[in-house]
């Protein structure tokens, strides 16, 4: 039983040891109080399907990387560069970025690569505004091969 339990907490480990992300949830994000503002910078882990092939168990792992947006008091055709617009944005898709390329290459030649979960295949993509509270960022779909070592049929 060490698959699951081993990719979710290898998973928990490398994101907490990123320096940028403040919370690590699983499960349904809807069971999160998304309200709460000390909780971001948040990294939420859902597990999606598994696929068995023989001596792999390939699982598809969904991360949401979220942050709060602020808006400045300032009006956007005040500014200098409205191009940046009144808010961090554009602050919060680069560092949540940086935390998904960082968990991505962990797996491919990493720390999570040492503990031999290996990325078959990754996708990063963007959100505004999802949530009621103004968050952006990115979520991260990625397949993870892990060698089934649970179950031997000799």
């Amino acid at each position: 039983m060490r698959i699951f339990y081993g990719l979710t907490t290898a998973l928990k480990n490398s994101l907490e040891a990123n320096n940028v992300t403040n919370v690590v949830t699983f499960g349904d994000i809807s069971d999160l109080d998304l309200n709460r503002q000390g909780i971001f910078p948040l990294a939420h882990i859902v597990t999606n399907q598994a696929t068995i092939q023989g001596p792999t168990v390939n699982i598809d792992v969904s991360i949401t990387l979220a942050d709060i947006v602020d808006y400045s008091d300032q009006e956007t055709k005040a500014e200098t560069e409205p191009f940046y617009g009144n808010n961090n944005l554009q602050d919060v898709l680069d560092t949540q970025l940086f935390v998904g390329n960082l968990i991505t290459q962990e797996a491919l030649r990493g720390s999570l690569w040492d503990l031999d979960y290996k990325v078959t295949g990754s996708t990063l993509e963007p959100f505004l505004d999802r949530f009621e509270n103004v968050l952006a960022g990115w979520v991260l779909t990625m397949t993870v091969e892990i060698r089934n070592t649970e179950i031997s049929i000799c």
